[in-house]
């Protein structure tokens, strides 16, 4: 987990927490394609397009471990016996030597063929970008928009043209038909040579689909219906065997899970959890007064000291937390937004959420009659825990956290008051820790449990 914090409120105002979980709706559902690899497809028929002697094609597919093997996820290629076979294939393969690799293959009119295969395993049952690139000369293989080692076989002398035949999502005619069990998500053709920098750029977007070059795109995000739509307007598919529609968990860049403001002991504090993350290099978060303000250019950016830290590349759920330091007037309702930063300069913009701040009871401090510690929660926790405490009138205490050798490994000392002391141990091993709370006539141990 993340974890920024700021100073403390000077205002103090009275208890209250609003905890507000995201439900589905508040961001933008994204939708794919399920084949079964029994008799799923997407029938393009027989696309027009012209591939000339260069051309990329792109999309992200997702593969469970029985999917099939050797078999193509997208594929426009003309075979007949006896007769050249020109066009393209992407696949993936399962034998003894491919071991689900990659395998982009282009042959020309000629029947003279050109083929990429990468060097290591695409993974599975984690959605992969992959991008099949052929320069009229060579091929290649980019994997979530990294260019793949691989092997190169065969050569071209001729353009690609356009086959005379149909062109197939998860299905291959070669002699026989071919069905592979894959999902499938933003399938792009280009009649152009795409850089590494265009692919990474444009890889966890959506088109227009009048981008200069694009001559396919089916964003397969109708959820419904039996037509997969071209956005081009020329190759409309049609789904054959019923493949199936389905809430697509990525492929953007940051799949958040939930999203919630509370606010506590004169603070403003945000929690967000994401299940996945890919090339995600940080967080700004943004908070506005109205649920507007972020689209007005009315919002102020809280994290003024630079980029939330994000987590890179993970299929493992993230948690991160973060403490408004801005005033906040009581009666008063703000807006606050995230934006997740890609590795190569794109954003995403999540929210808004509400918090409404009470009006203020008075301006006295509250002094507990007794010294109580609570515990801490949650429990287990990885890596932020949240230990809860009052002191009584007229006297101070220390919080103590504790190894299980006895050894002190933080110590913070507190006035009378309610507190909430937010401990985070991303920087310790998993095992047994020790809290105690001291004043002048109070002592208590408590045990928690840090697991990672």
């Amino acid at each position: 987990m993340k974890n920024v914090l700021g100073g403390k409120m000077k205002v103090k105002l009275c208890f209250f927490v609003l905890f507000l979980i995201i439900v589905q709706g508040l961001f933008a559902t994204n939708y794919c394609l399920y084949f079964d690899g029994i008799s799923d497809l997407v029938n393009c028929g027989d696309a027009n397009i012209n591939y000339g002697d260069s051309f990329t094609v792109e999309g992200w597919i997702k593969m469970p471990d029985e999917w099939g093997g050797d078999r193509s996820w997208i594929a426009h290629w003309k075979w007949n016996s006896g007769s050249p076979y020109y066009g393209f294939f992407f696949r993936i393969g399962n034998t003894t030597v491919e071991n689900d690799k990659a395998y982009f293959a282009v042959a020309d009119t000629d029947g003279n063929s050109l083929g990429f295969q990468t060097d290591a395993s695409i993974q599975k049952n984690v959605w992969v970008h992959l991008a099949g690139v052929y320069t009229g000369t060579n091929s290649y293989i980019y994997v979530n928009g990294n260019l793949a080692a691989g092997t190169q076989y065969g050569s071209t002398n001729g353009t690609v043209g356009n086959p005379n035949q149909n062109l197939y999502f998860a299905y291959e005619y070669w002699i026989g038909g071919m069905y592979m069990n894959v999902s499938i998500d933003e399938i792009r053709i280009w009649d152009d040579v795409r850089t590494q920098t265009e692919i990474q750029n444009n890889m966890y977007n959506e088109l227009t689909g009048n981008e200069q070059g694009l001559v396919g795109y089916w964003k397969l995000n109708e959820n419904g219906g039996v037509t997969a739509f071209d956005s081009k307007g020329n190759n409309d598919g049609t789904l054959v065997g019923l493949p199936d529609w389905i809430v697509c968990d990525s492929p953007l860049p940051v799949t958040l899970s939930s999203f919630t403001a509370d606010y506590s002991n004169g603070s403003s504090n945000l929690c967000w959890t994401t299940q996945s993350e890919t090339n995600n290099l940080g967080w700004n978060v943004y908070r506005g007064e109205s649920e507007t303000a972020l689209e007005n250019n009315t919002s102020i950016c809280l994290n003024n000291s630079g980029l939330i830290p994000g987590a890179g590349t993970t299929t493992e759920p993230t948690d991160y937390s973060f403490q408004d330091q801005y005033p906040v007037l009581e009666n008063s309702t703000y807006w606050y937004w995230l934006e997740s930063v890609s590795g190569s300069g794109e954003t995403e913009n999540y929210g808004p959420i509400s918090l409404s701040i009470p009006e203020e009871e008075n301006n006295t401090p509250d002094h507990p009659s007794e010294t109580i510690l609570y515990g801490n929660h949650p429990n287990p926790f990885n890596p932020l825990t949240n230990i809860q405490f009052d002191i009584k009138e007229n006297e101070t205490g220390v919080l103590y956290i504790f190894n299980l050798k006895g050894q002190i490994i933080e110590s913070q000392r507190f006035n009378s008051g309610k507190h909430d002391y937010l401990w985070n141990a991303e920087n310790f091993s998993s095992g047994v820790y020790f809290y105690k709370l001291q004043t002048e006539s109070f002592v208590e141990l408590k045990k928690m449990l840090l697991l990672k």
